[in-house]
């Protein structure tokens, strides 16, 4: 019992780690509250620059995505503007919606322009390291890229719709001008003289053009 006891007491003392380091040994013990090092130590004084660090990146993270967001939504509202570009029927012509929705586009790209570069803004000034840096201008860079793709599509779509539109002016003259009868004289009109007047009411007018009735009319047995 003896011998079990003295292995216990020497096991704990090899655990602990040995007896108290002294103030003056370069060792850090846990309990060392001056220690500039720790991150609880009340000396440091910059104890705060994690939480602030990891404020910003969380504020960073969030503008990213609402713009990211932001993107994707103009993209939906560019697939519903293209599929009513398309339509080429004179009839059915979405001028009114495909305006309005033009305008709603314009707005959001104009928008997500001056967020990105607020967001590029603030990481120039919070990115206190080079990595931090880099991550930033890479996330920067990718919604750029998003939205320039995005306002690309805009101008095509615009551009499709004024050629559709064009093609559509061009069917309604087509068919405005076959509708157009030229003027033909009447065969069956009696012919006017110089001065207006009913000319050849006899045989060689038009009426001589139809046989002539029985005297007793169609209803003569």
């Amino acid at each position: 019992a003896a011998a079990a006891e003295r292995a216990a007491k020497t096991l704990a003392q090899r655990q602990g780690g040995g007896p108290p380091t002294s103030s003056g040994s370069t060792g850090v013990s846990v309990g060392d509250a001056t220690n500039p090092l720790l991150p609880g130590s009340a000396s440091h004084p910059s104890s705060s620059a994690p939480s602030q660090a990891a404020g910003t990146n969380s504020e960073f993270a969030k503008m990213s995505s609402r713009i990211g967001h932001g993107i994707h939504g103009t993209s939906q509202k560019l697939e519903k503007l293209t599929a009513l570009a398309k339509r080429s029927s004179m009839f059915d012509d979405p001028a009114r919606e495909i305006a309005e929705l033009s305008a709603v586009i314009k707005s959001d790209i104009t928008a997500l322009n001056t967020a990105i570069a607020e967001l590029q803004n603030h990481a120039a000034r919070v990115s206190a390291t080079k990595q931090g840096s880099d991550h930033s201008v890479t996330v920067v860079d990718t919604l750029k890229t998003r939205l320039m793709g995005a306002t690309k599509s805009f101008k095509e779509v615009l551009t499709m719709r004024q050629e559709n539109v064009k093609a559509q002016s061009e069917r309604r003259k087509m068919f405005s001008n076959e509708s157009k009868v030229p003027n033909r004289p009447n065969p069956f009109a009696r012919p006017r003289g110089p001065d207006g007047k009913m000319v050849g009411g006899g045989a060689g007018g038009a009426a001589g053009n139809f046989p002539r009735l029985a005297d007793g009319g169609m209803g003569s047995a």
